[in-house]
């Protein structure tokens, strides 16, 4: 990750080589964008809701950015694996990464 002025750009795997930044738009709101070559920049966080106000201020006591949510995307977006996965199973690992972190 690298900062620029206010923006914070990072590299994420699941984006390939198209860089993330973190930036804030006119009206004040701070949202993550793709910057694919010769694209507009992509709005990647904008349909979500604004974070309450606990956990803002909390990130704004800290310093520490909450940028990950527990759970798994469409089927679409799964390898068989996890496809293969039991309800329970699929509910331990939300379970467990809400309560031990992601990834332990």
């Amino acid at each position: 990750a690298r900062e620029f002025g206010s923006s914070l750009v990072l590299r994420a795997g699941w984006m390939g080589a198209v860089p993330v930044v973190l930036a804030k738009d006119s009206g004040g709101r701070a949202d993550w964008y793709a910057l694919a070559p010769g694209r507009a920049p992509k709005n990647l966080t904008h349909a979500l809701a604004a974070p309450p106000g606990p956990l803002a201020a909390l990130s704004a006591a800290t310093g520490v950015h909450v940028v990950l949510g527990a759970g798994f995307y469409t089927q679409g977006y799964q390898d068989a694996a996890t496809l293969a996965l039991p309800v329970e199973a699929l509910a331990d690992i939300v379970t467990a990464q809400v309560e031990e972190g992601a990834w332990g």
